[in-house]
């Protein structure tokens, strides 16, 4: 059986920000994933709330940042740490830059009732990945609506 390299794209993250059920399925099929053998990595945006609940640590700097080039959109950041789920450490992309995810302070704000966030949040996924030269992943996971549109964007 062959060993794929995945992105596993996600609003909410058990370890990070949960909402809901939603938050254990990404990280489970990850880990899950990756004892199977294969490179997984997850993304997520990158909440204010994070910084506020020490999710992540301080002084992290962007791997990449740019413009979208799509629908007047505001220019993205990403940034890279990880995330531990039973002993193992995920590789975490954290998206960065539209004002709503700036605005997150608490989990009962993660989900904006402007679908504006995202329409943001995975073309910047996939801005990042077109001009990622160390890394690109054989199949995108998508989890809930939030990340539809990366499929769209794809075509």
């Amino acid at each position: 059986m062959s060993k794929e390299s995945i992105l596993i794209v996600t609003p909410e993250l058990r370890g990070m920000v949960s909402v809901g059920g939603l938050a254990e399925v990404p990280i489970a099929l990850a880990y899950a994933l990756r004892k199977a053998g294969n490179e997984v990595r997850i993304a997520m945006p990158y909440y204010e709330y994070l910084n506020i609940e020490e999710k992540v640590s301080k002084g992290l700097s962007p791997i990449w940042q740019g413009n979208l080039h799509l629908g007047g959109l505001p220019p993205a950041k990403i940034f890279q740490t990880t995330v531990r789920f039973k002993e193992e450490d995920i590789p975490l992309y954290l998206v960065k830059g539209h004002p709503h995810f700036d605005q997150v302070k608490t989990v009962a704000g993660v989900y904006a009732p402007d679908p504006k966030p995202y329409f943001f949040f995975p073309a910047a996924i996939l801005r990042f990945l077109d001009n990622c030269k160390d890394w690109v992943p054989d199949i995108i996971h998508c989890h809930d609506y939030h990340t539809g549109l990366l499929s769209v964007y794809l075509r």
